[in-house]
């Protein structure tokens, strides 16, 4: 009876109401062996029978796509009739039904039949676009997308006319945006889904000039000079739309496509139109964001057109040049402001001083110089040109620039006294006054952020020039912000984690112990905001409701968004994600206070463990979890100072390795979000290293006393199969990485950029995961060796194998260096198989691996030189090739060679006899002295 009311139907709108019914029936229980034979039959009688049955087709995939797929092969036919069909409405719905199927197939072989299929689609596309239909086409287009996304096998056979055709759309200009957009955004969605497929397409190329056209699409608004710095950018402009895509083809299809990417910049950068002006510096910015590493031998030409660009005549392209100024300093930290520091300074300088600039350029300046010095990439040497021209240009925009304006200059100001630290002193009696002056009197509402970014200013100046210089003003701004510090815990005001805290807690890392007096005002309000119960509800929601619909609550601080369930079933979930914020904000200032104050802290870990233990598993937030994790090797720290002085007893420490190291590993094993398991095996680490380090160092050689705290037996035993059995699922995962990079047709050698990402996290996990076994064996010495011989070493000895990847090989090697460094005599045994590895791997690419080998064999001259001593004539040339290469001190370099001349040391005055020792240690002493740190480390 519903299929011949729905049939019969003569309303298309009731008829589709209707359709969904039986769809939604179709999908129970139930059998119903009449449908798909009566919707082929009205397929077959065409008019409006025939449009019906390819709406149901539509919507029977999504409520009973088992039916669907199991008879696909029954559906092949008549859906090919129907994409042949005179009357294009029909050839739309006979699209979109065949797209249905097609995304409720699970396999390249159960869609392989319908692949004849999309060259009549495409004819489909044509008719629709030139019968002028172009909503229709804009669906068309947004279908094929989504089969792209979800089955992109299907275009395997066509991608290069999939590819034209989408050209075609996009370039036309009479076609409405969103129809052009939709066509890029297929091709984007094919270049991600099938790189290395698009990378063979002829015409793949045409996608960069195609979205570039888009790029110079900018309005030439000329209010746009007037608007404020804080007022933002209008994302959704036409023109951000072609930025995207260039960015996101190039990260797709790496390499192969940046030339491309790359001639546009120096034709368009000296264009009479400011908007190719503007679009070619924004290709730097995509290249540098999306290709880094393949970028980088191009980096100069990169940074020449945004020097070029920052003198430009028109705001909007200053606007971009300072923009990709300031993202070159993070993808290329330390590297970007070595090379280009007196090209950019200067002109960054310029534009900050100058109060003709437009608020927007300006503070986007004033911004730009927190990029450039945040890091530690900066200090006194190479700043020292241009310290009274910036400082100069920074204090001229306090003084007459808008107040947002003058917010990033007070914010930019802070990071150069960080940058420069002590040196800054000579600076300080110019700027301290007139930020006093802003805390002092700037109390109105709208002067609230600036009273904030001065308070940040004053914390970081402080941090910079210490306490000598600072205490008096440090005393006076805590005296100021006494008002806000005296509020009961419950009432915490507006701004207390945005600014008042954070000024506080710097503060604290310069007075340290004269803190101590203001910890009972400062901390109870964060230890209150960290126990707070997080207020959280998922309710059911009408079928009317959007999916992914947010709402807020500024009042209240909630937000909500709409999301379906497993089972189809619309949920709004809601959290006050205000208190999760403050939360962070809190977990982070405790963290920050643990170091700063130490041992100064001993009489609140207790209640600060109390609320703190718990947020290692936070499941609202991953800051807070981070930050809970550290927090605890910080407090760890703490109590060991403690008992390092007196002040409480050894066993207090003691007491808490256990429950840390249960809470962290148990967030380890338990973490789905991989910076959140990184930071937690960090963590770790730095409590089993406050282990280590916990006896001290002897006066005499600054090397560490045995541990005074450690985990012992049993608990040893336990903590370490745990951390071994993290690792072990660590490498379970990155072998699952890179067999479905392998296995994945759509990818090849261009991709393996890509794979080395995607490997990245649990590498990291790894390196942190080693760092713990070793500092598990720095603290147990000798006792570790029978946990060595019946875990670490048989679970990692297969991965010193050649063909074992390099960061594996590097992890094995670094735990038998410890082993052998603190192992004592019982670790020698391995030295018949580990020492070969050394001189193998000694030569191998990687610097870092070198560098781990160059420290092994320093610890086994020092500790058996017999075993060396037949393997000199292989080990000593090969130090001395590394340690006198062209390259040795370059920056990636630099650690490896010096551990490579501490080995010739080590081998000179250990383990040859005195008649041989005269010409090598002459070879040792040239490289002398070592820059690059105090003493030498396996690496990491």
């Amino acid at each position: 009876s519903l299929l011949e009311l729905m049939f019969a139907e003569p309303v298309l709108s009731m008829a589709h109401r209707i359709a969904h019914c039986v769809a939604q029936c179709a999908g129970t229980p139930e059998p119903w062996p009449e449908l798909l034979p009566a919707v082929c039959a009205a397929l077959s009688q065409g008019g409006g029978q025939g449009q019906v049955a390819l709406f149901v087709l539509e919507q029977l995939p999504t409520y009973a796509p088992e039916m669907m797929a199991s008879n696909a092969a029954a559906l092949l036919q008549p859906l090919t009739d129907t994409l042949a069909s005179a009357d294009v409405r029909f050839r739309v719905g006979s699209l979109k039904a065949t797209s249905a199927v097609l995304l409720v197939l699970e396999s390249d072989q159960a869609r392989a039949p319908f692949a004849p299929l999309l060259q009549p689609m495409l004819g489909a596309l044509a008719a629709v676009l030139q019968a002028g239909h172009e909503l229709e086409a804009r669906e068309i287009v947004t279908t094929l997308a989504e089969v792209a996304e979800n089955a992109v096998d299907f275009f395997r056979s066509g991608l290069d006319a999939v590819c034209d055709a989408m050209l075609q759309v996009t370039s036309t200009g009479e076609l409405d945006f969103d129809t052009r957009q939709s066509a890029l955004e297929l091709l984007i969605t094919l270049c991600q889904r099938a790189p290395a497929r698009m990378r063979r397409c002829a015409n793949v190329a045409q996608i960069i000039p195609t979205a570039f056209a888009i790029m110079c699409s900018v309005d030439d608004d000329e209010e746009w000079a007037s608007g404020t710095f804080d007022e933002g950018i209008d994302d959704d402009e036409d023109y951000v739309a072609g930025d995207e895509a260039v960015e996101r083809v190039l990260e797709a299809l790496g390499k192969a496509m940046l030339p491309h990417a790359l001639s546009l910049i120096q034709p368009n950068a000296s264009h009479p139109e400011w908007q190719h002006r503007r679009a070619a510096l924004s290709v730097v910015l995509c290249a540098a964001e999306s290709a880094t590493k393949a970028l980088r031998p191009s980096l100069d030409a990169a940074t020449g057109a945004l020097v070029q660009g920052l003198s430009d005549p028109h705001p909007r392209v200053r606007f971009q040049a300072i923009t990709g100024v300031a993202r070159m300093c993070d993808l290329y930290a330390g590297e970007f402001q070595k090379s280009s520091h007196a090209q950019v300074v200067p002109a960054i300088c310029a534009i900050i001083q100058e109060p003709t600039q437009c608020s927007r350029v300006r503070g986007n300046a004033a911004t730009s110089v927190i990029n450039f010095m945040t890091g530690g990439h900066c200090d006194s040497d190479m700043l020292e040109p241009y310290m009274d021209n910036l400082l100069a240009s920074l204090c001229a925009c306090l003084e007459n620039s808008a107040q947002e304006v003058q917010e990033a200059a007070l914010s930019a100001v802070a990071f150069v006294a960080q940058a420069v630290e002590t040196d800054f002193s000579r600076f300080y009696g110019n700027f301290m006054p007139g930020v006093m002056n802003i805390l002092t009197n700037c109390s109105a509402p709208q002067q609230y952020h600036l009273r904030g970014k001065a308070l940040q200013c004053v914390g970081l100046i402080g941090v910079a020039v210490g306490k000598e210089v600072f205490l008096q003003d440090a005393l006076q701004v805590m005296q100021l912000l006494m008002p806000v510090l005296q509020v009961q815990p419950g009432a915490i005001p507006e701004g207390y984690f945005e600014y008042y805290a954070p000024a506080c807690c710097r503060i604290s890392q310069t007075l340290e112990e004269q803190f101590v007096q203001f910890l009972p005002l400062v901390l109870p309000p964060i230890i209150h905001t960290l126990g707070v119960e997080t207020e959280f509800s998922m309710t059911e929601v009408s079928e009317a409701e959007e999916i992914g619909a947010v709402s807020h609550d500024n009042e209240d601080g909630f937000e909500s968004i709409v999301m379906e369930v497993k089972g189809g079933q619309k949920m709004r979930m809601t959290m006050n994600t205000t208190a999760v914020m403050e939360k962070a904000h809190a977990a982070k200032l405790i963290f920050e206070y643990c170091d700063s104050m130490g041992r100064h802290l001993v009489d609140y870990i207790d209640m600060i463990l109390d609320k703190t233990m718990p947020l290692v598993i936070f499941r609202y937030s991953e800051d807070v979890r981070n930050s809970a994790s550290f927090a605890l090797a910080r407090l760890l720290k703490a109590a060991v100072a403690a008992t390092a002085d007196g002040t409480r007893p050894l066993a207090y420490a003691q007491g808490f390795l256990v429950p840390f190291t249960d809470t962290l590993i148990k967030g380890i094993n338990g973490e789905v979000q991989p910076d959140a398991r990184n930071s937690m095996a960090e963590a770790l680490r730095d409590v089993l290293q406050v282990c280590a380090e916990s006896g001290g160092k002897e006066g005499a050689s600054g090397k560490f006393k045995r541990s005074t705290v450690l985990l012992r037996g049993h608990e040893a035993s336990e903590v370490l199969g745990l951390v071994l059995q993290a690792a072990s699922k660590g490498i379970e995962r990155r072998t699952a990485i890179t067999m479905a990079f392998q296995q994945d047709q759509e990818t090849d050698e261009n991709d393996e950029d890509r794979l080395a990402e995607e490997l990245a996290d649990e590498e990291e996990l790894m390196t942190n995961l080693v760092d713990c076994v070793g500092y598990m064996l720095k603290s147990l010495r000798e006792e570790s060796v029978a946990l060595f011989d019946s875990a670490v070493g048989p679970m990692f000895a297969p991965y010193m194998a050649a063909n074992q990847p390099a960061t594996l090989r590097h992890n094995a090697i670094c735990l038998f260096d410890d082993m052998i460094e603190f192992g004592g005599p019982g670790a020698q045994k391995y030295l018949g198989n580990f020492l070969p590895v050394l001189l193998r791997d000694l030569g191998g690419e990687e610097a870092w691996l070198r560098q781990a080998c160059a420290y092994g064999i320093i610890q086994v001259a020092l500790t058996s030189p017999e075993s060396l001593r037949p393997m000199v004539g292989q080990a000593v040339p090969t130090l001395l090739g590394l340690v006198q290469s062209p390259d040795a001190r370059d920056d990636e370099n630099v650690l490896c060679t010096e551990n490579c001349v501490s080995a010739l040391g080590a081998i000179a005055t250990h383990v040859l006899a005195d008649a041989e020792q005269a010409q090598l240690l002459a070879l040792w002493l040239r490289p002398l002295p070592l820059k690059g740190g105090e003493n030498e480390g396996r690496g990491g």
